[in-house]
């Protein structure tokens, strides 16, 4: 992933805790993950045994997201985002086209593909493609990821897909937040799981507490309640 500058962690905590208390207003369940092994994170190491409870992650007096608010979250497991794929059409992807802006319109229609093709929301991938390569098909991060889904070359070997082709690049992208939407339940835990990798996110038990990572489900969240 492109890195960005890092946000203040005060307010991504004031934001994850206002997320926490619209959630404990309405459900406190449990969430359990589907226990389906995922393949190579994006970080390069395989995900750890599924089947895990996921449960309240503190410390270092750092609010985090537990499994149960991360539930309620837009689009996470209560809201069955991850249910069925969103019929596309003309007008979809022209609206899609808009809230991606200029940078991203081009890439309205091969997103909405990917993302129907994958199950997943259009406006999903678009936000994640905005934060990983600001919708740069050339991207390349330090750390390896090629662009516009910034995917690390084991991920996308893994997926069958060329990231040096963009409509590959995103297909791989879309199928990869597929496999954690499907392993966690949770948009938030998938996103997570995209940037750290999801046997970061089986370790923690919820969102790791990476500042990185913290700062990216943030950031893609909010831009999804913006556009939803």
């Amino acid at each position: 992933m492109i890195p960005a500058p890092a946000a203040s962690l005060a307010d991504v905590a004031t934001r994850i805790t206002a997320i926490q208390s619209r959630i404990d207003a309405a459900a406190s369940a449990t969430v359990h993950a589907p226990g389906r092994p995922a393949g190579d994170g994006q970080a390069g190491s395989p995900g750890s045994d599924a089947g895990f409870q996921l449960a309240e992650v503190g410390g270092a007096g750092r609010p985090v997201p537990t499994a149960g608010a991360l539930a309620s979250v837009p689009g996470g497991a209560d809201s069955g985002a991850a249910a069925t794929p969103v019929a596309g059409d003309a007008t979809e992807t022209a609206e899609l086209a808009e809230r991606l802006g200029p940078a991203g319109a081009r890439w309205a229609g091969e997103i909405t593909t990917a993302a129907e093709s994958a199950g997943i929301d259009p406006l999903l991938l678009g936000a994640v493609v905005r934060h990983e390569s600001g919708f740069d098909p050339q991207a390349v991060s330090p750390a390896g990821a090629i662009g516009l889904a910034q995917l690390m070359p084991g991920t996308a070997e893994g997926l069958g897909v060329d990231p040096h082709d963009p409509v590959e690049n995103l297909d791989g992208g879309a199928r990869y937040l597929r496999e954690q939407l499907d392993r966690f339940g949770d948009e938030a835990l998938a996103l997570a799981a995209y940037n750290a990798g999801p046997h970061r996110v089986a370790e923690a038990g919820g969102v790791p507490r990476i500042d990185e990572t913290l700062t990216y489900v943030d950031r893609v969240t909010t831009t999804l309640e913006e556009w939803r």
